[in-house]
């Protein structure tokens, strides 16, 4: 039996019930990501809508659909790649549990910083799914994404990775709005929206010391797909184009699992 390889790191050979289990969690994300998450990503747009009316704020036609409108648009690839990413987070996130308890240091906080962690790949990948559809980023998915992200950065690193990524998180919110008062002064429109920069400081939050590499992760990929883009002819330059998917790369590369 010591000479098998099992086919996950950190379980010894013969743990196959921690692999049922991984593999379980990762059908549930997979659904859970195709159906679950599109819902909860028609919910919270349509608030967003609401709030945005009551403010007398104008609201892209696209954006003034409610959860209805929302589910319609979504095309079955982004709810195959919703489902797929929290697939991966689902698995990973019970890899970490079951590694934990194969050693025999299983504990609530391992349980706990599991949960955080796919809690933030939900808030995240929510976030994503509105701002693809309707090129709107709901503040819920924001708060959610730095509640969870502060406690699991708290239980991965302390109060020290929780100051730094708040500090960077602060720099990049700041760096977001002087980008935008230099464009307003201008005469063009923002750089940056409000959510992104929100979700940027929710991210730092969750990434601790490590936000800096998912910060640069996340810009090289939106440059990348930019530029091709631009060379194919399918954006003007300049045009924009919805930011959030590129920043589950900053939470992929920053925070690629809970560690046991």
């Amino acid at each position: 039996m010591g000479s098998e390889v099992f086919p996950l790191p950190g379980i010894p050979p013969g743990s196959f019930i921690a692999l049922v289990a991984v593999v379980l969690a990762a059908g549930a994300g997979f659904a859970a990501g195709t159906a679950l998450l599109p819902r909860v990503s028609a919910v919270l747009l349509g608030r967003a809508a609401a709030r945005a009316r009551r403010s007398g704020e104008r609201v892209s036609e696209s954006g003034s659909a409610c959860g209805e409108g929302l589910e319609a648009r979504m095309s079955r690839r982004a709810r195959v790649v919703c489902g797929s990413g929290f697939a991966v987070a689902s698995g990973a996130a019970a890899h970490a549990v079951a590694a934990s308890a194969c050693v025999g240091d299983a504990d609530a906080a391992v349980f706990a910083a599991a949960l955080c962690w796919l809690a933030c790949w939900a808030a995240l990948l929510a976030a994503a799914l509105c701002d693809v559809a309707a090129g709107v980023l709901p503040r819920e998915a924001c708060w959610v994404l730095a509640a969870a992200g502060s406690a699991f950065q708290l239980a991965q690193a302390g109060l020290a990775g929780l100051a730094a990524g708040g500090a960077f998180g602060a720099a990049a919110f700041a760096l977001c709005a002087l980008c935008n008062r230099v464009a307003a002064a201008r005469g063009r429109p923002a750089m940056v929206g409000g959510g992104d920069a929100r979700c940027m400081a929710a991210l730092s939050l969750a990434t601790g010391a490590a936000a800096p590499f998912g910060f640069a992760a996340c810009f090289a990929a939106a440059a990348a797909y930019a530029v091709v883009r631009f060379l194919d002819g399918s954006i003007a330059w300049g045009e924009g184009f919805p930011f959030a998917p590129f920043l589950c790369a900053w939470l992929a590369i920053a925070a690629p699992m809970p560690t046991v």
